[in-house]
């Protein structure tokens, strides 16, 4: 029998890799797809980059409080005291706010009376109701000017910040002809801030004036002393977001489309169109005078 006949008959081997290359291989890729996408948020809006870190999160099964929110909400503010803590992306997006804040408020000696925190609301200047007001009333103190004053400055030098400016009050009533109740006086105290904002130059559009009364203590009215802590005005700045941004120029390019439209309906409805065209107007029959 020839060689050839004599050898054991070759293996066929299978094409392809192991079964268990393509999970490792597809698994490889989709690690690797996602590090990318989090190395192109780091250039992302702030907002964006929440909402999409929180689908993420849901869609490896973290429960969360909100849907795209990667920061549960919290109604208490996080205060910030060095540089390494600011380990979340809020604080670190309203860092160069906080800062100034922080050394106009140390500068001016406020900060027994003034707090500065930060928080998902943005950067909250918390001042004691003594520095701004007396106790019932609604006129600023002489005391209250230096406070302004300075985050009136920071207002012109960082244009980009819109202000809430938040009355809050404790849970004792007042009855008096011009606060019938603390809802009044809350919203008188922050309106006057408001105008003085406004009387420094201040644009109406980057403030807004809100009353709260006593629905939101800081703790509970159960002591003079803790009274005393929620009767406060809460300053809280805030950037624009791209979102808010895009709206408002969409607005803005609305308002003048209608105004080209009225302008030309305007145009269309003053302008009388000669009946022969020529623009001359028509001359009476029965030849020249």
């Amino acid at each position: 029998m020839p060689d050839e006949e004599r050898r054991p008959p070759k293996e066929e081997c299978e094409g392809g890799a192991p079964e268990w290359m393509t999970t490792f291989a597809d698994m490889t890729t989709l690690l690797l797809t996602f590090f990318v996408l989090l190395l192109s948020f780091a250039q992302m809006d702030i907002v964006k980059f929440r909402r999409i870190m929180g689908s993420i999160r849901e869609a490896f099964g973290v429960q969360r409080i909100e849907v795209g929110e990667f920061f549960s909400m919290s109604t208490e503010p996080v205060q910030i005291f060095d540089y390494q803590k600011r380990d979340s992306v809020i604080e670190m997006y309203y860092a160069d706010m906080y800062e100034a804040i922080k050394k106009a408020i140390e500068k001016a000696d406020l900060s027994d009376s003034v707090e500065v925190l930060v928080s998902n609301r943005g950067v909250i200047v918390r001042a004691k109701e003594k520095v701004l007001f007396d106790l019932g009333k609604a006129e600023l103190k002489k005391g209250a000017y230096p406070l302004l004053d300075k985050l009136v400055s920071l207002m012109k030098q960082f244009p980009r910040y819109k202000l809430a400016i938040e009355g809050h009050t404790d849970d004792l009533p007042i009855n008096t002809p011009r606060f019938p109740s603390n809802w009044e006086l809350s919203s008188a105290r922050a309106t006057r801030v408001l105008r003085y904002f406004i009387s420094k130059g201040i644009p109406p559009e980057r403030l807004i004036a809100v009353g709260y009364g006593e629905t939101r203590p800081l703790v509970p009215n159960d002591s003079p002393k803790n009274r005393a802590k929620n009767r406060r005005v809460e300053f809280v700045f805030t950037l624009e977001t791209d979102e808010e941004q895009m709206t408002r120029r969409l607005k803005e390019i609305l308002e003048q489309l209608q105004q080209q439209e009225a302008a030309l309906k305007k145009g269309k409805g003053g302008v009388k169109v000669p009946r022969d065209g020529t623009g001359q107007g028509t001359k009476k029959s029965g030849g020249p005078k």
